[in-house]
Order: structure tokens, then C-alpha cells, then sequence
């Protein structure tokens, strides 16, 4: 499978680095419309100017995931945007939840610090406070998302934060 590699993007230290912030009080990926694109395993995860992080992964039977490294546990949910691109959701501080934006490639998961702009800010779903979005609705997640994966595809300038790849050295990709 080319996109196993997503579930490594959620570590302890890049919650902090982020520049603008994808939040929402309420939950818009549930455990049961969570898919499942990458396998359970152990993941490598950088992050600029830090050392790699091995975490481990496991699937919650009938949807998500169990995010383990050395200092946290979380769990992630996931859906599909596009063709590669998915909507990551997990806990943030406090009671609030975080999102981020993931793009598979065959050997790596990249990790996009996308901003929250006018354009974004004006979909039906969110609202725009300065950098960051308080997404209210999975149907303006799922756009926010598109959008800033078809900047990238089209070549836009959008902070690379981070990136994951797997830990085996056996692996192979499909």
C-alpha cells in the first residue's frame, strides 16, 4: 500500500510548531467514518530542526487509530479529501480538537502547515480568528482541505512542516 505511512504524523512535538491552527470544539471525523489508509506498524516521524521520532500506530477496529510514542497516546481519525490527501484529526489542548492536512506520496507522508486565509475563512463551515480556523462543519474541513491540496498541486508556496516514513528497514514499497 503506498499511503502507509500517515499515522506518523501526529507527534508530541508538532503541535507546538505549528504557525496557524485548524481547531474545532466539536468532533468532525468519528470512529466510524474514519478510513484506514495506512497499516499498523512502526513509523519514523521528522520534523524540521528536531530529531526523528519513532512512534508506533494501531488500528481501532472499525475505524481510526492509536497513536503511541514515548510521551503520548492519542487516538487519530482520518477521511479522504482527494486522491492522496486526507484530513487528520486529533486532540489538541484542553478539550479541543486539532486538524491537519497530509499528503501520501510512495515513500513519505508530508505534512502541510496550511493557513488560514480569506479564501478559507469564507467557506460555509468555518471561521477565520486572524491565522487560525475554527472548522465547524466536516463538509468545510473536507473543503479547506481540497483547497490547500490543489495550492500545492498547482505549486504553491505552503510550509512543508514535517514528514514521516517507515521505521522497518524490511520495508518495500508497493
Amino acid at each position: 500500500m503506498v499511503s502507509r505511512f500517515l499515522g506518523a504524523l501526529m507527534v508530541s512535538g508538532l503541535i507546538p510548531s505549528l504557525s496557524a491552527c485548524w481547531s474545532s470544539d466539536e468532533p468532525l471525523i468519528f470512529q466510524a467514518g474514519s478510513v484506514q489508509p495506512v497499516e499498523a506498524g512502526a513509523y519514523r516521524f521528522h520534523a524540521h530542526g528536531e530529531d526523528p521520532v519513532d512512534v508506533e500506530l494501531q488500528v481501532i477496529p472499525g475505524g481510526g487509530y492509536v497513536y503511541h510514542s514515548d510521551d503520548e497516546v492519542m487516538s487519530l481519525f482520518v477521511h479522504e479529501a482527494a486522491k492522496g490527501w486526507y484530513a487528520v484529526q486529533f486532540a489538541g489542548e484542553g478539550s479541543s480538537l486539532l486538524f491537519a492536512v497530509a499528503h501520501v506520496s510512495e515513500r513519505r507522508v508530508d505534512f502541510y502547515d496550511p493557513p488560514c486565509d480569506e479564501e478559507l475563512g469564507a467557506i460555509e463551515g468555518i471561521e477565520q480568528d486572524g491565522n487560525d480556523c475554527l472548522i465547524t462543519s466536516s463538509d468545510g474541513l473536507m473543503d479547506a482541505t481540497r483547497i490547500i491540496a490543489g495550492r500545492i498541486d498547482r505549486g504553491a508556496e505552503v510550509e512543508l512542516n514535517s514528514w514521516a516514513e517507515p521505521a522497518w528497514p524490511q520495508y518495500k514499497p508497493d
